[in-house]
């Protein structure tokens, strides 16, 4: 299916009008109605815009992949969905202390590890511009 195909079939199975998508998502009728009928192309801002309103992935408004939904659950929701329990449970929450620390310290892990090649990076950079800089004196 064509990008234009996917943008008018997600519009029409949640009943819009071009009217009310385009006073919904902030983009012109007239350019709506181009999309849909492919007399316009279309460029990544108006993509991510129809994206983000109907909560898909741009691949799949690209039609890339088959799965439209995107999952913005957190991990620790998707635990309790998996256990059959509410993120506001207090017993779900005690019963699986373990796990949520667990989580939070790997999630934690994962952050200092980006933050220290982050820091690697720049270190780099700052030799290579260095470099470059000497480079050019002589």
């Amino acid at each position: 299916m064509e990008t234009k195909d996917i943008i008018r079939s997600l519009r029409v199975n949640r009943k819009l009008t071009l009217q009310e998508l385009a006073d919904q998502s902030g983009i012109a009728k007239t350019n709506l109605s181009e999309l849909e009928n492919g007399r316009r192309k279309i460029g990544l801002a108006i993509l991510t815009k129809l994206a983000d309103f109907y909560g898909v992935t741009l691949d799949y408004i690209m039609g890339r992949e088959v799965t439209p939904e995107v999952d913005n659950r957190t991990d620790i929701e998707k635990l309790a969905t998996e256990n059959n329990f509410s993120v506001d449970d207090e017993e779900f929450l005690k019963q699986n202390q373990e796990q949520l620390v667990k989580l939070l310290k790997d999630k934690q892990s994962e952050l200092d590890q980006k933050k220290a090649e982050i820091d690697r990076l720049k270190k780099r950079i700052a030799e290579l511009e260095s470099e470059k800089v000497d480079t050019n004196i002589n």
